[in-house]
């Protein structure tokens, strides 16, 4: 095969090598311009809001709760709460303003006799003495709640009726109130709203009005006054206030200590006139006739007024007894002791009122 020129030559090479370059291009083109073209990004997912840090620890919350008990009045109910280790008390004044009848019902669900030392309207507070104390809660300081701030309102732990605990939002403050913005129930109004550390910072004295759900609350620093004013005051006692149907406790359940299924489980009706006598029906399981057979009513919060019932007769799984006129007015748990001798002990309770 004869040589080719020189100049073919180079063009022969001169085209290799340009096809090397035109396949190296194809196979590593789109890598390349895969890497020089900005990656498609998927949407960044929205950030989650931050939960809110939590306003007290469980460990304060419970000892807080310790501190808070219902009040009850002529016809309704609210909160009181323990300031000082002598059974003081504070809460809203107009539950107290005008009430012929109080009582306290504490967090073992048994009921104390209330004297009133001072009441102010203008405020809207009044403090209270009983005479089982409980512990009181740790002062805050209300100047350091600022609008934006959360804080807990507190309820009696005893009382069914309300949340142990509602968190809410300040929404407003000056020296004088805070707007206090959260699920306010009736019963809550006379409790009170703590901050960080478990602190009292205000009483809750206003419920929420329509769809604002935000009422007032009274910051603690402004009772100072009053609170040294009434200091050393005797105080006025009241009777003793019924129970209100709308009242529910916790932990009220019969309790059964014969064994085989021996309990109270109601009373029919609950409270009664200490000016007559009145029969009463006791339900329950359980029971058996014999000499032993009697039922004794037991004071709840006092030490002494106990008595036996008379005319105890037992039909079925009902008793039925009669609590004779005179009686001391106060509550009562039934106690029952069957035929055969077991005491029944339970937590069922039956009123005395005037």
């Amino acid at each position: 095969m004869g040589l080719l020129p020189a100049n073919r030559v180079e063009q022969l090479a001169l085209a290799a090598i340009a096809c090397m370059v035109l396949v190296s291009a194809g196979l590593t083109g789109p890598a390349v311009l895969a890497r020089l073209q900005p990656a498609a990004t998927a949407p960044a997912p929205p950030a989650a809001s931050p939960p809110p840090a939590a306003v007290i620890l469980p460990d304060e919350r419970d000892a807080d709760l310790a501190s808070v008990v219902t009040l009850v009045n002529d016809s309704t109910f609210g909160t009181a709460f323990f300031i000082d280790g002598q059974g003081d008390l504070l809460t809203a004044a107009h539950l107290v303003s005008g009430s012929s009848a109080l009582r306290i019902v504490d967090n073992t669900g048994g009921s104390q006799v209330v004297r009133v030392l001072g009441v102010d309207a203008q405020l809207d507070v009044a403090e209270l003495r009983v005479q089982l104390a409980g512990p009181p809660l740790p002062l805050g300081d209300p100047e350091t709640v600022q609008a934006g701030d959360s804080l807990v309102l507190l309820a009696s732990p005893k009382n069914a009726s309300l949340p142990l605990t509602t968190t809410g939002l300040v929404t407003a403050t000056d020296q004088t109130m805070l707007r206090f913005q959260a699920d306010i129930r009736p019963g809550n109004i006379g409790g009170p709203i703590v901050g960080l550390g478990g602190k009292l910072m205000a009483i809750a004295l206003l419920a929420p009005q329509g769809a604002s759900h935000a009422g007032w609350a009274l910051p603690i620093t402004r009772v100072r006054a009053d609170l040294n004013a009434w200091h050393g005051s005797a105080g006025i006692r009241y009777p003793l206030a019924p129970l209100p149907d709308s009242l529910t406790f916790r932990g009220t359940s019969a309790v059964v200590s014969g064994g085989n299924g021996v309990a109270v489980q109601s009373i029919q009706p609950t409270r009664g006139s200490r000016g007559q006598d009145l029969v009463v029906t006791i339900n329950g399981s359980g029971f058996v006739a014999g000499p032993a057979l009697a039922v004794r009513f037991v004071p709840v919060s006092s030490q002494t007024g106990g008595f036996r019932a008379a005319a105890v007769a037992l039909a079925g799984n009902s008793i039925t007894a009669k609590v004779p006129a005179g009686q001391a007015i106060q509550d009562y748990a039934v106690q029952v002791t069957n035929g055969d001798g077991t005491v029944i002990n339970s937590a069922i309770t039956f009123t005395i009122s005037s």
